[in-house]
C-alpha cells in the first residue's frame, strides 16, 4: 500500500515537470510552522523537515496568496492513510481529525487555514515519517516530516580524557537548543531561571507550557567560594536578568568568572550519518553538522571519523527550596506533575567532527595532549575538523575548520564579556520537593 501510494504521488510530481499548460503549473502553499523549520525540495510544492525523537508540537499556519486552500487534505503515517474533511476547520467541537499512538492531528482555524499535529515521544530505533498533503491538486504543499528514532547515546563508546562528575540530579541541556551562526540552524534556547514552573514532560526539554503563576520571594545563591546572595521579591524572567546583571558586576564574580575544564571526551563513529547519536535530542543540529561536513570536507577521502565533546563548567546558581506554604501566592493551585528548575549551570560547548586516515588510537592519543597544535600538528595535517564551539547566551556557535579554533578554544573558552549559557539544570517536583529524573518519568 505505501509503495503504491509513493509511485503515485512521483507519478503526479513527473507529470507536473512534463506538464507544459501554464494553468495546470503546480503552486506551493507557503506556511509558517513552529515546531519544525521546513526545506523547499528540488521540485515547486515539496517540503522536508525532521525533528527529534521527543515528544513535539507541530503548528502550520497557511500564508500568501494561496492561503485559502491551505487547508490538510490528507495524511499519512506509515502505511495508514486518513482523508481530512475541511469543514472540520469550522466545528470547534470536533478539531480533533486523527489520533493514534503516534499522536494526533487537530484543525485550530480556518481563518487563516491552522494545523497543529501533536506527535508523542518516538522510543523505537527506527525514524517516523509522517506525510502530510496540504491544498489541492495543482495549488498544494506535499511536506515530510521524519521523527529521529530514540537512540540512546550508550550506543556511542565514549574515551574520556577529562570528566568530573556531577550529581545525578544534574541534566544536561548543554547542545539541546544549540544553532550555528551563518547556518540554516538558529539557536533556540528557552526562557528558563530559577523558580520557572513546568509540566514534568516538558522539563529539561522543550521548556514550555510554563505555569505562569505569582510565586512568593525567593532566595539565590551562587556556588562560589564566598557566594553571592540575593533575593527576588517578585520572581519571574526579567526579575532574575537583573539579578545576573548584579551578580556579574559583583566582587564575588569577579573572583570566580573563570571556568574550568569539566568534560572532554572522544567517540569512534562510522559515519557522518550517526551524528543522530550524538545529538538526539537535536535533530536539527545533528542534520546541519552533517551538511557542513559534506560540504567542507571531501568525505570520500577518510576513512575514519571521531567526534568530540569539549564542555566548560563555569558557576551555578541554586535557588533555597520552597517553605512550608509553597512557591505559589496562591496555595490552592493543583500541584501535582509540576517541576520547578531548581539550579542552572552556565558555561560553554565545543563539537568537532574529524576525518582521519589514522587509526583512532593515534588520533585518540594526538588529541589528548595539553596542546593539540603545538604537538599534533604535522600529524594531524592531513586529516580534516569541523568545529563549533560556543559560549554565547543566545546559543548560536561559531564554526570554524582548523585545529587551531579547537587549541584556542580550550585555551580561552569564553568570548570577551560572556559568562556562558545554561549547560546544566536540576528541577524538583513542586509537591514534595524531590529531584526531577528522566528515568522516573519514563517508568
Amino acid at each position: 500500500m505505501r509503495l503504491l501510494i509513493l509511485i503515485m504521488t512521483l507519478l503526479s510530481l513527473f507529470g507536473f515537470q512534463s506538464c507544459g499548460n501554464e494553468e495546470e503549473q503546480f503552486q506551493l502553499i507557503e506556511l509558517e510552522t513552529t515546531g519544525v523549520s521546513l526545506k523547499l525540495q528540488n521540485n515547486a510544492v515539496s517540503l522536508y523537515g525532521d525533528i527529534p525523537s521527543a515528544e513535539n508540537e507541530l503548528t502550520f499556519v497557511a500564508v500568501g496568496k494561496n492561503a485559502n486552500l491551505g487547508f490538510l487534505y490528507d495524511f499519512q503515517i506509515g502505511d495508514e492513510v486518513y482523508h481530512i474533511n475541511k469543514d472540520e476547520y469550522d466545528n470547534p467541537d470536533h478539531n480533533v481529525a486523527v489520533s493514534g499512538e503516534w499522536g494526533c492531528v487537530e484543525l485550530i482555524n480556518s481563518n487563516p487555514y491552522t494545523t497543529k499535529i501533536v506527535i508523542t515521544e518516538n522510543n523505537s530505533a527506527k525514524d517516523r515519517e509522517f506525510r502530510l498533503r496540504f491544498g489541492g491538486v495543482y495549488i498544494t504543499a506535499w511536506v515530510t516530516i521524519i521523527q529521529k528514532g530514540n537512540v540512546s547515546n550508550e550506543n556511542v563508546k565514549w574515551d574520556n580524557i577529562v570528566c568530573n562528575q556531577l550529581s545525578s540530579n544534574e541534566l544536561f541541556i548543554g547542545n539541546q537548543y544549540l544553532g550555528i551562526q551563518n547556518w540554516d540552524c538558529i539557536g533556540n534556547p528557552p526562557q528558563i531561571y530559577p523558580s520557572a514552573v513546568f509540566p514534568e514532560t516538558t522539563f529539561a526539554k522543550s521548556f514550555d507550557k510554563e505555569v505562569n503563576e505569582a510565586k512568593r520571594p525567593i532566595s539565590l545563591y551562587t556556588d562560589f567560594s564566598n557566594p553571592f546572595v540575593s533575593t527576588i521579591k517578585q520572581p519571574s524572567g526579567v526579575a532574575y536578568q537583573h539579578f545576573v546583571k548584579d551578580l556579574i558586576k559583583s566582587e564575588e564574580y569577579e573572583s570566580n568568572k573563570q571556568p574550568h575544564l569539566h568534560l572532554y571526551r572522544l567517540a569512534n563513529i562510522s559515519s557522518v550519518e550517526n551524528l543522530s547519536k550524538i545529538f538526539p535530542d537535536n535533530g536539527k543540529l545533528a542534520k546541519s553538522l552533517e551538511d557542513i561536513v559534506k560540504q567542507k570536507v571531501n568525505a570520500e577521502h577518510f576513512q575514519n571519523w571521531i567526534v568530540g565533546e569539549v564542555v566548560f563548567k563555569g558557576f551555578s546558581v541554586t535557588m533555597d527550596t520552597p517553605g512550608q506554604k509553597g512557591l505559589f501566592e496562591n496555595s490552592n493551585i493543583q500541584t501535582k506533575g509540576l517541576v520547578y528548575l531548581r539550579s542552572m549551570t552556565y558555561g560553554a560547548t565545543a563539537y568537532f567532527i574529524m576525518g582521519s586516515n589514522l587509526p583512532y588510537d593515534e588520533v585518540k592519543t594526538l588529541l589528548s595532549t595539553p596542546s593539540v597544535v603545538d604537538n599534533a600538528k604535522e600529524k594531524l595535517s592531513k586529516s580534516a575538523i569541523i568545529l563549533i564551539s560556543n559560549s554565547s547566551i543566545d546559543q548560536n556557535a561559531a564554526l570554524s575548520t582548523s585545529f587551531e579554533a579547537l587549541n584556542a578554544f580550550i585555551e580561552a573558552p569564553y568570548t570577551k564579556g560572556s559568562y556562558g549559557y545554561p549547560i546544566y539544570c536540576t528541577g524538583c517536583y513542586l509537591d514534595d520537593n524531590r529531584f526531577f529524573h528522566f528515568n522516573e518519568l519514563n517508568e
